[in-house]
């Protein structure tokens, strides 16, 4: 019965690494949705003259493809200052508070991409969103590794690996499934990791 108590544990702390996965996924789809490139006031993309299915006609504008380019990668910038802070943070307040906090700081990223009216406002979602799951991807495993017993030890931790490989896959079907929204479609892209944090923190 503990080493049940045990695996659901870590199977709940392994959610930070379904999150991680997800928001790495799910920016690719959501950069190219018509409806997201309209409300930004981006090329819309024209797959027919693409050379690439991506980007904007044929990709041609640099400062726009620099602009998409930072969209993606500020997130990454935000992971490494959130995995820069999270070992002071779980040694000041614990591992489980701190997870706690990568998941609302994580959510607060996914409320500000998914309700984003203008594009400054999707860069620092970004950014924020990066912040949590830098957090996350440092304490989760560490989390596991202390709560596992040293016959699950192994499986426990490595469930943080499977889980992010999971939410990309789950954030690709996403974006196809909301693809042809051109009205929610991307803010319901977007909007799904608040309720990947909310299941976090609960």
């Amino acid at each position: 019965m503990l080493q049940l108590y045990v695996i659901l544990l870590a199977t709940f702390a392994a959610f930070g690494g379904f999150m991680f996965g997800y928001d790495i996924g799910v920016i690719n789809g959501v950069k190219d949705m018509r409806g997201f490139r309209s409300e930004m006031n981006l090329t819309i993309v024209d797959y027919d003259r693409s050379k690439n299915g991506s980007l904007n006609c044929a990709g041609e504008d640099e400062g726009e493809n620099a602009l998409l380019g930072l969209i993606v990668s500020l997130f990454s910038v935000g992971c490494f200052i959130g995995a820069l802070v999270a070992g002071g943070l779980s040694d000041l307040l614990g591992r489980k508070v701190s997870i706690i906090c990568g998941g609302i700081v994580f959510f607060t990223g996914g409320a500000v991409q998914s309700g984003s009216i203008y594009l400054w406002m999707v860069l620092v979602g970004r950014m924020v969103a990066g912040i949590g799951v830098g957090i996350l991807s440092m304490v989760v495993p560490v989390y596991n590794a202390e709560l596992a017993p040293k016959n699950l030890r192994g499986r426990l931790v490595s469930l943080n690996q499977l889980f992010i490989t999971a939410g990309i896959m789950v954030s690709f079907l996403v974006s196809l499934a909301t693809k042809d929204n051109d009205l929610f479609g991307w803010r319901i892209a977007l909007g799904i990791q608040c309720i990947l944090a909310v299941i976090l923190v609960i």
